[in-house]
């Protein structure tokens, strides 16, 4: 069926260049939890895992901080398996022991954009920390003096600062090269979360307790470069502007997706942040009740994989809700593709998008960890032999 499809599409003139990323960006509208991998944080002796963070640079490992203040890491390639159900249990490494763990939750993590050897996490005991991920051990702390709500490493080639919003109205800026972290930005209300723009090194978001966006240029630290709410029918109906939970721009910076407490995800066009629309989650009582971990909205948007496309992958109580946000062939915004991801038993509280796989990875409050991949048809042993047949080559080296 994809072949027709394919077929279809370069009748009409479509270019080249856009098929690999349509089929990644159709794959997403079958995501189905994997009946492959299984990973149980809980059988390692950690408790629930509040943040979570795939390694840009292969893509290969999964960083989790824990509500205890412990760290681990996931191999996502790395396992074993079991012959009868073919089910992958994947490798979990964890830094239970090491020295230098963080005190209360981890309420952050983040690998270095460049590669996987550093990595970088916050916690409410206001503390950032540095860790050699080879060996698990911490290589620098920043103190501050109020709980972090969220780090975010710049992803810009030879940037190394990470911004730290706080708990009050400041965002501090640690350069790693020279150990500095005097740096800061004053705000008018509590920090949930920040956000570097991946298309302009010295352009970063943060969002607040008060509903409002800022963007900044960190050069001028004076005041905000623009500041906006969301415009809702809801908001100026209400006269109400929720907090905003969290921020993430998309792969080429082109637009900012926002997720309030109120459970809406709220899009803007770059540079110009004129704002395109917002999409409401659809839950029911109970599943409102348990959205939003702590004020923050540990959601994700995929990666440059799908082109142009835009999805955000937001944890909606006990399950992952996959939108379709930014149609590029249709030049819109789209409200139509929604999926729903079930699994859970528990709360989710993080889901984090892999990039070039197609596939989205969810933590959950009983300490389970979850991953969904395309839905692809498993076959019974016998028919796996009867297609072996069908495919073997019976031709011999004299013929």
């Amino acid at each position: 069926m994809e072949t027709f499809r394919l077929q279809r599409e370069l009748q009409q003139g479509h270019r080249w260049r856009r098929f690999p990323s349509t089929i990644a960006s159709r794959r997403l509208e079958r995501l189905r939890l994997s009946s492959r991998h299984y990973f149980r944080f809980s059988e390692h002796g950690l408790a629930a895992i509040l943040s979570i963070d795939v390694d840009p640079a292969e893509r290969q490992f999964l960083l989790c901080g824990s509500i205890k203040g412990d760290l681990a890491v996931v191999d996502l390639h790395d396992g074993v398996s079991t012959s009868s159900t073919h089910c992958l249990t994947l490798k979990v490494h964890t830094a239970k022991r090491a020295r230098g763990n963080h005190k209360y939750a981890v309420t952050s993590c983040q690998w270095f954009p460049i590669d996987s050897s550093v990595f970088a996490s916050a916690s409410i005991d206001r503390k950032v920390k540095l860790w050699d991920a080879n060996v698990f051990s911490v290589v620098e702390t920043f103190d501050f003096d109020e709980e972090i709500k969220d780090i975010h490493w710049s992803p810009h080639d030879g940037c190394t600062e990470i911004a730290v919003g706080l708990d009050s109205s400041n965002i501090h800026f640690i350069d790693i090269r020279s150990g500095d972290s005097s740096q800061e930005l004053r705000w008018k209300d509590a920090v949930n979360t920040v956000q570097w723009s991946p298309s302009d090194a010295n352009i970063l978001a943060s969002g607040g307790q008060n509903g409002r966006i800022s963007i900044w240029d960190k050069r001028s630290g004076k005041s905000e470069l623009r500041s906006f709410q969301p415009d809702t029918v809801l908001t100026r109906k209400e006269h109400y502007h929720p907090g905003i939970g969290g921020l993430r721009f998309s792969s080429e910076g082109l637009f900012l997706v926002a997720a309030d407490l109120a459970r809406s995800i709220h899009v803007w066009s770059t540079p110009n942040y004129a704002f395109v629309g917002s999409e409401r989650l659809d839950l029911c009582a109970e599943e409102r009740r348990l959205y939003g971990v702590n004020g923050v909205v540990r959601f994700d948007v995929s990666g440059s994989d799908v082109g142009g496309d835009v999805w955000a992958f937001v944890p909606a109580a006990t399950c992952v809700m996959a939108m379709k946000l930014i149609d590029v062939d249709q030049r819109s915004r789209t409200n139509d593709t929604v999926v729903r991801l079930h699994g859970s038993m528990a709360t989710v509280n993080a889901c984090a998008y892999r990039p070039h796989h197609q596939q989205v990875i969810s933590v959950s409050k009983d300490g389970a960890g979850m991953l969904f991949a395309e839905e692809r048809k498993v076959f019974e042993e016998s028919e796996q032999k009867k297609i072996q047949i069908l495919t073997e080559d019976n031709w011999s080296d004299n013929e």
